[in-house]
């Protein structure tokens, strides 16, 4: 199973910077496709480039993504939507494009567009011998991400139930009129989902999360809180960038330090933008 990075952490840490020093150790052994899934990117903004293709003429291997998250949904809504219409014939004028501008601000929407943007990601490389490194929203947003899989199958599971206790019930009312009973299309659908769901979660549980922060209380806590719900969701791979890093590590991360890596990145006088100073860092192996 190919194996991914993934960035996270409270906003403002340093998780973006810390993903790009990442991708550059890595593209020096294999190709690598860096991608962002925050809705706010700011890549090209550490990088100070107008255009990824600046990067990969400097650096051939290495290939940088921001997908519109919002132009992602519209695909994942019209993905929905030709499913339905497929499934039940009535609702040949159904278009839930047409109501874009509201649903967007559904709840559940965006992470479902992310995970949606990821799976289309991953389904596109997975094949090929290349490093995957994803740049995530920040802590709220990314957990909702990772518990996603798990959640859509709890819930496929019980429509699933659901529309095996609706066929029985058809069986009985075909048998009365004599009639043979076909394949069900929506139950195939929900159980073609639930399958791919599985697939996705055992991706992302063999995956390695990063979790970087800084040495302030509100940033230590917010990570602390998600390195728990993470272990709660079954992810064991989990590796802490403490950023900002004064030769002091703070008490409440050493109990973290017994149990997963911890990495220091120092604390740097200039802010660390730019591809050039960028590389100088990483090649510093610091």
């Amino acid at each position: 199973m190919q194996k991914i990075d993934f960035f996270t952490g409270k906003g403002g840490t340093g998780k973006s910077t810390n993903a790009i020093i990442f991708a550059l150790k890595k593209v020096k052994n294999k190709k690598t496709l860096l991608c962002s899934l925050d809705p706010a990117h700011n890549l090209k903004d550490i990088l100070l480039v107008n255009s990824f293709e600046e990067i990969s003429r400097k650096i051939s291997d290495l290939y940088i993504q921001e997908p519109s998250i919002s132009e992602m949904l519209k695909e994942y809504l019209k993905e929905i939507e030709d499913q339905l219409k497929s499934n039940h014939n009535y609702l040949s004028s159904f278009n839930l494009l047409n109501d874009f501008g509201v649903i967007k601000h559904s709840p559940g929407m965006e992470e479902y567009a992310i995970f949606y943007t990821f799976q289309k990601l991953f389904n596109n490389n997975k094949d090929k011998k290349e490093t995957l490194i994803f740049d995530m929203p920040p802590t709220a947003l990314s957990i909702r991400f990772f518990s996603l899989p798990k959640l859509s199958m709890i819930w496929l599971d019980k429509l699933i139930d659901l529309r095996y206790k609706i066929i029985n019930k058809k069986k009985i009312i075909d048998k009365v009129k004599k009639e043979n009973s076909s394949d069900d299309k929506v139950l195939l659908n929900l159980l073609e989902q639930k399958q791919n769901y599985q697939k996705i979660h055992n991706v992302l549980i063999h995956s390695t999360i990063h979790v970087v922060l800084n040495p302030e209380p509100i940033s230590i806590n917010e990570s602390i809180n998600l390195i728990k719900d993470l272990e709660e969701l079954g992810y064991k791979d989990i590796v802490i960038h403490l950023n900002k890093y004064r030769k002091e590590i703070p008490e409440k991360i050493w109990e973290l330090e017994q149990k997963y890596k911890i990495i220091n990145i120092p604390f740097f006088d200039e802010m660390p933008v730019g591809i050039n100073k960028l590389t100088l860092i990483t090649d510093a192996g610091k």
